[in-house]
């Protein structure tokens, strides 16, 4: 329905920007705090249907850039500390503690660890053995990890804990060690779509019961909020959401008491102000947001905020 189109010179543009300040070499080892890491590429670990193909934990430095790459596997991403900027098929998202990230096999993804608060994630690539005859357990969640629809959740059922109790198996040599990490594993993917499946509860409460046109109204909000980077024109919104323009607009006018640009044009430059204080430059940022020049981003940003793009940045580096 969507037609994204993040080209990969800004992907490109956006990782060299956050890394300007980095003088190691991109294999040094000292862009991580730490990298409990094990990959099991030459001796397969494969539990019933789940074929496991790496799992650890990994402590960012400030900017510290995993550059993008093509999916070969599922992976799910647990944020237990700071932040930071996930990519998933030329769309970005601003993750923080308490997120689980999610991505499919043949995705494209990138991970930008911020410069003040950087990142602490623990991450799990897998593949299901789809001729397996326990292969049943697992596709649903499947199904929901090609859904984008659901990239970022919220960690409502401790997954933080049950990677924990996974790493603890791994190192483990104990009898039946087979049989513990297949548990493990089908708890950590099963708890896991148990916060897609809260998620679409509360997604579902928020809107039942409330008339057609506030329902519109939070269908525009969670559009903006989800596809700031890829809005060319406020007519897009109408055209995904399948109403005229003008319609959306006189409706989030009486909901909102708020005319739809003011909001947009507020959401956009909050959004600014995030990626600036991340590292990002002024032209980059122009860019991201689809500003038609810096000039003009520099002057809507100083019209909202009282300072100049260049001048916000340099205090939040200082």
């Amino acid at each position: 329905m969507y037609n994204y189109t993040y080209s990969l010179r800004l992907f490109r543009k956006m990782r060299d920007t956050m890394r300007r300040h980095e003088k190691r070499k991109d294999t040094s080892v000292e862009h991580k705090r730490f990298h409990f890491d094990n990959v099991f590429s030459k001796t397969p670990q494969i539990f019933g249907a789940i074929h496991l193909k790496q799992i650890g934990d990994i402590y960012c430095e400030s900017d510290h850039t995993i550059e993008l790459h093509h999916q070969a596997v599922h992976e799910i991403c647990c944020i237990v500390a700071g932040s930071g900027i996930f990519f998933r098929n030329n769309k970005a998202y601003s993750v923080k503690e308490g997120d689980i990230f999610l991505t499919s096999i043949d995705s494209d993804h990138m991970i930008i660890s911020d410069r003040k608060n950087p990142l602490r994630i623990l991450y799990c690539a897998f593949v299901f053995i789809r001729d397996h005859h326990n292969y049943h357990i697992y596709s649903d969640f499947e199904k929901l990890l090609f859904d984008d629809s659901f990239t970022i959740i919220p960690d409502k059922f401790g997954i933080s804990n049950i990677f924990y109790s996974v790493f603890k198996e791994v190192q483990r040599n104990y009898k039946n060690k087979s049989i513990m990490m297949e548990l493990e594993l089908t708890q950590l993917f099963l708890m896991t779509q148990r916060c897609v499946e809260e998620k679409k509860e509360k997604d579902f409460n928020y809107t039942k019961g409330i008339d057609s046109k506030k329902q519109l109204v939070y269908e525009i909000i969670k559009y903006i909020d989800n596809h700031l980077f890829h809005i060319d024109q406020l007519t897009d919104i109408a055209n995904a959401l399948g109403y005229s323009y003008s319609y959306i607009t006189q409706s989030f006018s009486s909901v909102m008491h708020e005319n739809l640009i003011s909001y947009y044009r507020r959401q956009r430059l909050k959004k600014a102000a995030e990626l600036l204080s991340g590292g990002c430059t002024v032209t980059t940022v122009a860019e991201m947001l689809k500003f038609d020049s810096i000039q003009s981003f520099s002057k809507s940003f100083k019209n909202y905020f009282g300072i100049s793009p260049s001048v916000y940045s340099k205090t939040q580096t200082s």
